[in-house]
């Protein structure tokens, strides 16, 4: 079972919702390479999630918000998806 550290909210943007308004992303989307497993989803809300698509993190920076549960998503795969603290690509 998946769930955020934080309880039931959207990683992404924080809002709290009942858990069956949220919906799993891939943090590294599946048609990137990304895998399903635990370190790579994430509870988000469907609008976040929409909003993302496909896109990796750093493609849609809006997307990130400086809530406690999207630092937490950044700081645990900054190193080994090299992705900063704002959520861009590192080069």
């Amino acid at each position: 079972m998946i769930r955020n550290e934080d309880g039931c909210c959207c990683a992404y943007c924080g809002r709290e919702l009942p858990i069956f308004q949220l919906t799993l992303d891939h943090i590294i989307p599946q048609a990137k390479g990304g895998k399903t497993t635990k370190k790579n989803l994430v509870l988000c809300c469907r609008s976040c999630n929409a909003k993302k698509g496909c896109q990796m993190l750093y493609e849609v920076p809006d997307i990130i918000t400086t809530n406690k549960a999207s630092q937490k998503i950044i700081d645990r795969l900054a190193d080994y998806y090299y992705i900063n603290k704002k959520g861009e690509k590192n080069e």
